[in-house]
């Protein structure tokens, strides 16, 4: 793996055996990073080599007076290449775009992307755009996600502390706190997980319990050690 990254007046350039692009990019003189190129070796790695990493992958990215992130300019190499027999290779260019709004104190307003993406009934489509608006309560905590275009919605609720009870994106619709205001107990994607701390506030247990048709899958973790039992 090698990551190369440019800074001040310099531009990141990607090669491929079919073409040479530069992303956009500003260039600053105050530390932040212009763009970086990654790219992957696993030669010697055991097993298969995972698919996608044969071409390097390349980001430039922007940012405000602020020195906030506003822009990321992506091209994933693979997606380029292997949407050139599509004939979406200008489509694929784009996949790893990223945009970014901020409110006066830095919280962010919007978030859009570009991704990857696959449609069985029409094989040429290689992208597809997903974002949220987000919404903020009046102590600064993020409340809800609300999806662009078919992304889905997501919403979070706080106990007057500050601590998260519930995350629809997570599928947490309970926590418990204890008094050091350390989760203890927890009901997410159906399951129970309970946990126990030491005196000094250390994690030291942890159980899960999934209920599955007759059988009720447990699994315990006592500081570095795993017990699995199933009850049936």
């Amino acid at each position: 793996m090698g990551h190369y990254y440019s800074y001040d007046n310099n531009t990141p350039t990607f090669y491929n055996p079919f073409q040479t692009y530069q992303p956009q990019c500003g260039h600053n003189y105050n530390g932040t990073i212009n763009g970086v190129i990654s790219s992957y070796d696993f030669n010697g790695v055991y097993g298969s080599p995972p698919p996608l990493f044969d071409y390097p992958s390349v980001y430039g990215y922007n940012y405000d007076h602020l020195n906030r992130l506003t822009q990321a300019d992506g091209l994933v190499g693979d997606h380029v290449v292997n949407a050139l027999p599509l004939g979406q290779e200008n489509a694929a260019m784009e996949i790893g775009d990223e945009n970014y709004v901020y409110d006066k104190i830095g919280n962010i307003r919007q978030l859009k992307r570009i991704i990857h993406h696959t449609d069985v009934s029409d094989p040429s489509v290689v992208r597809k755009t997903e974002g949220w608006n987000y919404t903020y309560n009046a102590q600064n905590r993020l409340t809800q996600l609300n999806g662009i275009l078919d992304t889905p919605n997501s919403t979070y609720t706080y106990d007057e502390n500050g601590n998260m009870l519930t995350d629809t994106k997570r599928m947490i619709s309970q926590t418990t706190y204890s008094r050091g205001n350390f989760p203890y107990k927890l009901l997410a994607d159906n399951k129970e997980i309970t946990y126990l701390y030491s005196t000094d506030d250390q994690r030291m247990f942890k159980k899960t319990v999934s209920p599955t048709d007759s059988v009720r899958i447990e699994r315990v973790v006592l500081r570095n050690v795993y017990f699995p039992t199933a009850i049936r």
